[in-house]
C-alpha cells in the first residue's frame, strides 16, 4: 500500500502577532533587535525567552516569546506599554542614583571629607599673528 502524500499548507498565520510580526520583519525602515535569554531552574529545567523588539516611526513594538519543555507562549507588547516599561526603569534609575548620591554625601560629610569642586579652567588665550607675547 502506497502511502498517501499530503500536500503541505501553504497558509500563514493570522494571529496578531505573526501579522505584525510580518509587518516590521518585511518593512525597510524598522529598526530590528533580539535577545535570546535561557534560564536554568534549580531542577535542570530550561526556559527560553526571546525578546524581539522592532522600532518604527519613533514607536517601539515587543514581541515576546516563552519557551519550555511544556509548550511555548507568545505575547505581542503594544508600543503604549513599552514606552510604559521604559518610562518606569527611568525613573527607578534615576532614584537609585539620587539614593547612591545622598549616602556618598553623608559617607563624606562622617568622614570629615568636603567636596570643593574646582572651577573651570579658562583655556588660554592664542596671540594673534604679528602680536608680541608678553612675559
Amino acid at each position: 500500500m502506497a502511502k498517501e502524500e499530503r500536500e503541505p499548507e501553504m497558509r500563514l498565520p493570522r494571529d496578531a502577532f505573526s501579522q505584525r510580526l510580518r509587518e516590521l520583519s518585511n518593512h525597510p525602515e524598522a529598526v530590528q533587535r533580539r535577545s535570546v535569554i535561557d534560564i536554568v531552574d534549580d531542577y535542570g529545567n530550561l526556559t527560553t525567552w526571546i525578546a524581539t523588539t522592532f522600532r518604527h516611526d519613533g514607536a517601539m513594538t515587543l514581541f515576546l516569546q516563552r519557551n519550555t519543555n511544556q509548550g511555548g507562549d507568545r505575547w505581542l507588547v503594544p508600543p503604549q506599554v513599552v514606552d510604559s516599561i521604559i518610562r518606569q526603569r527611568t525613573s527607578a534609575v534615576a532614584v537609585n542614583r539620587r539614593k547612591g548620591a545622598k549616602k556618598g554625601a553623608a559617607t563624606r560629610k562622617a568622614e570629615g571629607t568636603q567636596f570643593i569642586p574646582e572651577p573651570p579652567k579658562r583655556p588660554r588665550r592664542q596671540a594673534r599673528a604679528g602680536q608680541v607675547k608678553r612675559t
